[in-house]
């Protein structure tokens, strides 16, 4: 086997892996924006139940104030996803453009 096909194994291999991660990546991205819905759809749901129940009504307030902190903290948790899928998605980019190099011998 010669160095060439050496270095395209190689890189071949990284390609998977960082196609593995960007895998990763991507399902916990959609994990936190399901996350986000159901935050979403919570509220909502209260929100009906405290128009109607006066009792309810009382721990509205409350719950609105901790929901806007969770819902804060799970857009936030979407934003350093997304950061490391673009991260991600350019190394995998760089890997595709190494073998293709590697593989016309340029």
């Amino acid at each position: 086997m010669t160095w060439a096909h050496s270095l395209i194994k190689i890189t071949n291999f990284e390609v998977e892996l960082l196609q593995k991660r960007l895998s990763e990546i991507v399902a916990r991205r959609d994990a936190a924006e399901i996350a986000l819905a159901v935050l979403c759809a919570q509220g909502e749901s209260e929100a009906l139940h405290a128009r109607d129940d006066a009792e309810a009504g009382w721990y509205h307030l409350g719950f609105q104030q901790g929901l806007i902190v969770r819902k804060r903290e799970a857009e936030a948790a979407i934003i350093a996803v997304a950061d490391e899928e673009r991260g991600a998605r350019d190394a995998l980019s760089e890997a595709f453009e190494t073998l293709k190099k590697y593989e016309t011998g340029g």
